[in-house]
């Protein structure tokens, strides 16, 4: 296969010429990646069937968390879940550390990582009611893997992984909480796309990658072109179009007609909230502007790792 006329154009930097990483040494990641992708119709199957599982058997899963919490006490459990996944996070960062410090464009990868990590633990802080809430940061990182493998971007992997989290949360929402007083969880999809931005900087730190020089212009147009992005822009284009009709509100109305849509069965509720029946500690429950705000702010600064960053010309071209 001619390499130079497949592989789409990219400009490097000059320090780089060859995708050096992938001919010194392919990772467990890289094949892992290259398997999914030549397998394109059981990994576009495997995502949506990983998707609906989590959705699907959530009730199951924390049912069976909730047995265990009250085996050992929930603040037993609870602590225990708190400091495996410090340990977990402690564990990730070392390997990760050991594999990119020898890279070129390695500290640029180790500022990637810290700022996911800082964000996932700031979203844990003020956005969940439990420790148990650390399962959403790494259900949706493991799913970057076989998304990453299909779209070959980091950006389009984000966006779709935090859709599939979206779903998830909606499907709780419409069809499992159906009748709670609750609100459409921003806070969760955060938490998810915190997740999807660690899976795919784990990606672009581990597997073999070649650095290029992307401009600002090109990656825009890259990233909007996209099939995610743009099933993320439609979907908000249709919710504010919901909301203009009437057809949507954000809150559930008391009294009167209801609408279609509502993204909140709850009354709106102080900066801080704390309700003991949904765990120990006090959080912000997003409003929705706020959740669409981080959302687009989360999803484009991990869409930039495509700035920098690209699949190795040789696994491009098969």
């Amino acid at each position: 296969m001619n390499i130079a006329r497949s592989a789409p154009a990219v400009t490097l930097t000059r320090s780089v010429s060859l995708p050096v990483e992938a001919a010194v040494r392919r990772t467990v990641l890289d094949r892992s990646i290259d398997w999914f992708a030549r397998r394109r119709a059981f990994t576009l199957a495997f995502i949506v069937v990983y998707v609906l599982a989590v959705s699907i058997l959530h009730e199951h899963v924390q049912s069976v968390v909730f047995a265990a919490m009250k085996a050992v006490t929930t603040n037993l459990w609870l602590t225990a879940v708190g400091w495996s996944f410090r340990l977990a996070f402690l564990l990730t960062t070392l390997i990760l550390l050991r594999r990119v410090l020898a890279q070129q464009g390695g500290r640029a990868k180790l500022f990637y990582w810290a700022s996911a990590v800082a964000l996932t633990f700031a979203a844990v802080h003020w956005l969940s009611v439990n420790n148990n809430e650390y399962i959403h940061f790494f259900q949706y990182a493991l799913l970057t893997i076989p998304v990453y493998a299909l779209t070959g971007s980091f950006g389009q992997t984000a966006v779709w992984v935090t859709l599939g989290g979206a779903f998830d949360e909606a499907w709780q929402y419409g069809v499992l909480h159906a009748g709670w007083g609750i609100p459409y969880d921003f806070n969760d999809v955060i938490m998810n796309a915190c997740g999807a931005g660690l899976g795919v900087v784990w990606i672009c730190s581990m597997a073999s990658m070649q650095t290029i020089a992307r401009p600002t212009g090109a990656w825009i147009a890259d990233q909007l072109n996209g099939a995610g992005w743009r099933t993320a822009l439609l979907l908000l284009m249709t919710g504010l179009v919901l909301l203009a009709t009437g057809w949507m509100a954000l809150h559930e109305p008391k009294i009167g007609a209801k609408p279609l849509l509502s993204l909140s069965r709850m009354d709106p509720k102080p900066f801080w909230f704390f309700d003991a029946t949904w765990g120990p500690k006090t959080f912000h429950i997003l409003h929705p502007a706020e959740g669409v705000v981080l959302l687009a702010l989360l999803l484009g600064w991990f869409s930039s790792l495509d700035r920098r960053w690209t699949t190795p010309l040789q696994r491009r071209a098969r």
